[in-house]
């Protein structure tokens, strides 16, 4: 299976995922934040297949990470998530999040069903 990071700053949807995505087989990162994410990259990119990554981030940007992401040379599969947030509407979002080299956009909410099958595409597809 899988080694994968999860990045949001709601601490219930990164412990639900992680409990999903360990009986799945999976394992799991988390990150609450841009700052323990990057330092998690910087160190252990070669140990990550994919990175969920939620767009608003509380104080940190998720798309603005999803760019330093992708200019720091990681080519990591990214899933992105994201239920809306202040600033941009969820199509601006979406847009972005393409333009900044998501392999896909996940709308929140989604079931453990949408997750898994998300994964296991871009996996397959990488």
């Amino acid at each position: 299976m899988a080694n994968i990071l999860i990045i949001d700053d709601d601490a219930h949807v990164r412990e639900a995922l992680q409990a999903v995505l360990i009986d799945e087989g999976h394992e799991v990162r988390l990150a609450a934040g841009a700052n323990e994410a990057t330092t998690y990259l910087a160190h252990s990119a070669a140990k990550t297949d994919l990175i969920l990554l939620d767009i608003w981030l509380g104080e940190d940007n998720g798309l603005n990470l999803l760019g330093e992401i992708r200019s720091g040379g990681f080519t990591q599969p990214v899933i992105v998530m994201s239920g809306g947030g202040p600033g941009r509407t969820l199509e601006q979002a979406t847009a972005i999040a393409d333009v900044q080299g998501a392999n896909q956009v996940l709308i929140k909410p989604f079931t453990n069903e949408e997750i898994s099958n998300a994964i296991r595409d871009v996996l397959a597809a990488k």
